[in-house]
């Protein structure tokens, strides 16, 4: 009996010390600190043209949840009658990536496309070696590059694409999209991975990979291969291609643009590679000029639906803008913000249409409004279910020459924060990319 007594007492000690343990330990954890992920950073490239001295700033700025703003220079571009366009920008786990255009207004021996990352800013930019031109005016010979833009496959290698014209003796003799990726050991030789049956303009151009590692290209050119007049039919171009062999997959006109004089601007895409945004003149001739804000997707035929309209001068034509995101492919989920100005009702505004259908109806939504600012190069991007609005500014409803850089931050609830992210005394602000 005494026996058991005493295995008892054993049991009953050894339950304590094991409950006194669980409890030690369940404070231990409760009273740790927790390591809290901060929210991501919001990343907006821009350009700023100075005057005086001339000379062309390649910019971009990091904004993080407390809205501490930090500011890098990524180039410098101080030849005379030379600029530089800001920056496109992709990233991966470890760097942001960037590439933008040198260019001359009138000089072309100089043209270059560059890039750079984001642990080598002090690093002299690296030429992404397209097949440049050399010579002046009726001389010029090569290849005039536009605008780049880049993007990252699945391993993270970055490939830049550009659509410009080979000269010969300063005549144009075709036009190509041309590609270069860069591997651990440097740039692949540029390689033309589609040439255009028509001489087009060099013009807008919006690439990406999918989910299943294609690659699509949205761009615009002419579709009349003996028509080289800017009242010459044009249509927006789907290019699918396997970033492995450079092989096309096909390419589609997806959406013609009809009117006596047509032109297009900023091709958007969402990640799904299925919805895109453009801006749109029927006719260039006209004055005023009515300019449409589109979308378009693969889920309707790829049936334009204007959501905005601006009405301006030529002259004025700048403060009209677009970008798009795919926030849920499960409920079809889109957003688009715009830009327009109207100088009829005397209003320029900030828009954002939300559609919960993959965009066979819209919301509107009116951000900003004003009759005395202006706003251009709305970029998207989403934190969470926080929208990240970039765009440009002025206060000045008739300038041309926008000088301030602003973030706008959107809850779930519409509650909203701006930010001033940069404002330049004597410069001219243009804005390229917005990534999270």
């Amino acid at each position: 009996m005494g026996k058991l007594k005493k295995e008892l007492i054993i049991i009953i000690f050894l339950l304590l010390v094991g409950a006194f343990f669980i409890f030690y330990q369940e404070k231990s954890i409760a009273l740790a600190p927790q390591t809290i992920t901060p929210p991501p950073s919001t990343y907006i490239s821009f350009s700023e043209g100075l005057s005086n001295p001339p000379m062309t700033l390649v910019k971009y700025a990091v904004v993080d949840d407390a809205s501490n703003i930090q500011i890098n220079t990524i180039y410098t571009e101080t030849a005379l009658g030379y600029s530089a366009t800001p920056a496109k920008m992709a990233k991966d786990s470890r760097q942001k990536h960037f590439v933008f255009l040198k260019q001359g207004l009138i000089d072309w021996n100089n043209n270059r496309v560059l890039y750079k990352t984001e642990n080598n800013l002090a690093s002299p930019p690296e030429v992404v070696p397209f097949p440049y031109g050399s010579g002046y005016g009726f001389n010029f010979n090569g290849f005039l590059s536009s605008v780049p833009d880049i993007a990252l496959d699945s391993g993270n290698i970055p490939y830049v694409v550009t659509m410009g014209r080979i000269y010969s003796q300063g005549q144009i003799v075709n036009s190509q999209i041309m590609i270069s990726k860069r591997l651990s050991t440097g740039w692949t030789q540029a390689v033309t991975l589609f040439q255009l049956p028509a001489v087009s303009p060099a013009g807008q151009l919006k690439f990406g990979f999918d989910q299943s590692s294609n690659g699509h290209l949205f761009y615009d050119a002419f579709t009349n291969p003996s028509c080289l007049a800017i009242n010459c039919p044009r249509a927006i171009y789907e290019l699918v291609f396997s970033p492995t062999t450079l092989g096309i997959i096909s390419n589609t006109l997806i959406i013609p643009i009809n009117g006596p004089f047509p032109e297009v601007f900023y091709i958007k895409a969402s990640d799904s590679y299925n919805n895109i945004g453009f801006v749109k003149l029927t006719d260039t001739s006209q004055s005023p000029r009515n300019l449409y804000v589109d979308f378009s997707s693969s889920n309707n035929g790829w049936i334009s639906q204007t959501l905005a309209t601006s009405i301006s001068p030529p002259y004025q034509t700048h403060a009209t803008s677009l970008d798009l995101e795919l926030e849920s492919s499960i409920n079809g989920k889109i957003n688009f913000v715009a830009s327009e100005k109207n100088t009829q009702t005397g209003l320029a505004k900030l828009l954002l249409f939300t559609s919960l259908n993959n965009g066979a109806s819209w919301s509107p939504t009116t951000l900003l409004s004003s009759a005395i600012s202006q706003y251009r190069d709305v970029n998207l991007g989403s934190r969470g279910t926080e929208l990240n609005i970039g765009y440009t500014k002025v206060n000045n409803f008739n300038s041309i020459t926008f000088s301030e850089v602003d973030l706008m931050r959107r809850s779930n609830t519409g509650s909203i924060k701006n930010i001033i992210v940069h404002q330049s005394q004597q410069g001219n602000i243009m804005l390229g990319d917005l990534i999270i």
